[in-house]
């Protein structure tokens, strides 16, 4: 199994296990950044790569409740990829 098939599939398990927090979502792929840092062969930039090419899952009713809808919020694919 090469990097990317392996990071596409820890970031979609992280995704899926923490759909309901995105602020503790973006805390744990941090982390996986961090350790991707510390293996080398630019691994880190790999999990920015495919973390950048990732769905951002979105909850359409708490959306439309709060008035967010259509006022830009900023997600990961309009360039908030949250690097630390």
């Amino acid at each position: 199994m090469n990097n990317a098939v392996l990071i596409r599939k820890i970031l979609e398990k992280l995704q899926d296990v923490l759909s309901e927090s995105g602020s503790l979502l973006d805390e744990q792929i941090g982390i996986f950044k961090i350790l991707g840092l510390i293996r080398g062969n630019n691994i880190q930039q790999e999990i920015i790569k495919e973390e950048q090419n990732m769905p951002t899952p979105y909850d359409l009713n708490s959306l439309l409740l709060s008035g967010s809808y259509g006022k830009g919020t900023g997600g990961r694919q309009n360039g908030g990829n949250n690097e630390r």
